[in-house]
């Protein structure tokens, strides 16, 4: 599962997938899989991520529940 929230936090910060990779210490492709939904972080690297965002990383890496279509 995708981690929108990951994006929309880093979005949200302007920030770029690099800029925050760089703040983190975590590679830019380890950035882009985890927001893809190819890869978890490891605890440390949610906690780095987690910091630099201005969360917590529970905050980080809880699912986040798709909205149904109101029809």
């Amino acid at each position: 599962m995708p981690m929108t929230k990951l994006k929309a936090a880093r979005t949200a910060r302007k920030l770029t997938q690099v800029d925050l990779a760089f703040h983190s210490r975590v590679a830019p492709a380890d950035i882009s899989k985890f927001e893809n939904g190819m890869a978890r972080p490891y605890p440390t690297q949610a906690e780095r991520i987690a910091k630099v965002l201005g969360l917590s990383p529970s905050e980080l890496l809880e699912p986040t529940v798709p909205i149904a279509n109101a029809s």
